[in-house]
């Protein structure tokens, strides 16, 4: 019986130890595992159950939710920022006007600043993640020329067609000005100019001449009769 009490006992104890996770207040000061992560490849270092190389909470962080940390985005470039005091599970995307959107790389995963992705914990130094955040400036930077570049190239649109509009609308008003001096110079020959030619066109038939009674010779005509 008193074997299997402490069977029991030791049991627990191990479940316990086994499942500790960390406390969500400064991890900064709570971690207790190994910062100094290896680089060796997941084939030289031990699988748990999860299929992860090495050990959880010693090897790599497993937060649950994101902690809170100090890290602020005033006066940050915007773009995504690992979180050193996270130990790198956790990283921030910092949009325009200092709003922080906050995330965890999966567990057995850092934020790799470097290549802006979670990646594997052993490919990830997290103590020189912040020499690296230099690269959203040089993303944001980009990011307002090509924006600089794409205004000036609607500018360009914009007045290009405004001066097709401007000629297309002068070339109407040009086209229907001459349309009406045509007009007013081509009337009919027929009607304003007589140039000696018949009046009567080739192809009428001439009228044909009325005929009436009145018109016969008044005087009767003399019959002579035989003798």
């Amino acid at each position: 019986m008193v074997l299997k009490l402490g069977l029991v006992i030791m049991i627990t104890l191990a479940s316990c130890v086994a499942h500790k996770g960390y406390s969500y207040v400064r991890p900064n000061k709570q971690l207790s595992y190994d910062r100094g992560y290896g680089y060796e490849g997941p084939r030289d270092q031990w699988s748990n159950d999860d299929g992860i190389s090495g050990t959880a909470g010693k090897d790599y962080p497993i937060f649950h939710r994101v902690p809170w940390t100090r890290f602020v985005c005033e006066w940050r470039y915007p773009g995504y920022y690992a979180d050193p005091e996270a130990d790198c599970q956790a990283y921030h995307i910092c949009q325009r006007g200092g709003r922080k959107d906050s995330f965890l790389c999966p567990n057995g995963t850092l934020f790799n600043q470097e290549r802006l992705v979670c990646t594997w914990w052993y490919t990830v130094d997290c103590s020189r993640a912040q020499s690296f955040y230099s690269i959203n400036e040089a993303v944001a930077k980009a990011m307002e020329e090509a924006d600089r570049r794409i205004r000036i190239g609607e500018k360009k649109l914009s007045w290009n067609y405004q001066r097709e509009s401007n000629e297309d609308r002068y070339w109407n008003k040009n086209w229907q000005s001459k349309r009406r001096g045509w007009n007013r110079d081509s009337a009919p020959i027929r009607h304003n100019h007589d140039f000696g030619f018949p009046k009567r066109l080739p192809n009428e038939t001439p009228a044909r001449p009325k005929f009436s009674v009145k018109s016969l010779p008044k005087h009767r005509p003399t019959v002579y009769l035989p003798v």
